[in-house]
């Protein structure tokens, strides 16, 4: 007996909450991106902003925060979501991001190329498509309790270590590590340049980065790049600072 096609409808009508992800993500990403940006996108609703705290992100992915910042900055690089700035919450700001949308780069990777996307996508996947789940208010999911993470290296006891909670980010934060980064790449750089380091700097302030913690991942970077001969620049630094701090790269 040949094998009948049987064709499914669904007409339920019960298509009430589901979070809808591009194929694109899921074929280009680890399990942990994935279900980042999925949660993501879930708190982010109908306005395209997550306000959801670390920890609301790390409880619901059972996942520590250095494998939460290796995903977060994944997702920023592959500009899949943009930091968009500090929301104040009850008792401490909160980072915001915003959900980039990605859907003309979905269309033009499995239709204009003609790639399908059946045949990368595993039928469990397909199955799964439209996750039913509730949508909570993005604003409702701001935690208040703080977070404090045991770093895999020994930090000071300085005023670096201040809390960056605060929206507030010294001049003397940006002079140390500006220094620290001139001198280990033996450069003096001004005008537009010197500007974008600074907005690198801001950025890695943003995502909770301490001053110290920063300066020992360039020490870090610059060892590694001059025994295996390739350059790098602040941008790596914020990119790449998970694996630096946990001592993957080598």
């Amino acid at each position: 007996m040949p094998d009948e096609k049987i064709q499914l409808k669904d007409d339920s009508g019960d298509k009430y909450y589901f979070t809808v992800i591009p194929n694109y993500v899921l074929n280009h990403s680890s399990a942990n991106d994935q279900a980042l940006y999925s949660q993501m996108k879930k708190h982010a609703g109908e306005n395209g902003k997550c306000f959801a705290t670390q920890k609301t992100l790390m409880k619901k992915l059972d996942i520590g925060k250095k494998a939460l910042d290796k995903s977060l900055a994944y997702l920023i690089e592959k500009k899949w979501v943009t930091f968009i700035g500090i929301t104040g919450g009850k008792t401490r700001p909160i980072n915001t991001y915003k959900i980039n949308d990605i859907w003309a780069l979905n269309k033009e990777f499995y239709i204009d190329k003609k790639i399908s996307s059946k045949s990368n996508i595993s039928p469990k996947i397909s199955k799964d498509k439209f996750q039913k789940q509730h949508k909570i208010s993005s604003e409702s999911n701001i935690e208040e309790e703080p977070y404090k993470e045991e770093p895999s290296y020994i930090p000071d006891k300085s005023e670096n270590n201040k809390s960056y909670k605060e929206n507030h980010y010294p001049k003397e934060w940006y002079k140390q590590i500006l220094d620290g980064y001139c001198s280990l790449k033996g450069i003096e750089p001004k005008g537009k340049e010197w500007l974008l380091l600074q907005r690198e700097c801001k950025l890695m302030f943003e995502n909770e980065r301490k001053p110290d913690e920063i300066i020992y991942a360039m020490k870090k970077m610059a060892t590694i790049a001059q025994k295996n001969n390739f350059s790098w620049k602040l941008g790596t630094i914020r990119v790449r600072m998970p694996e630096l701090l946990a001592g993957r790269i080598r």
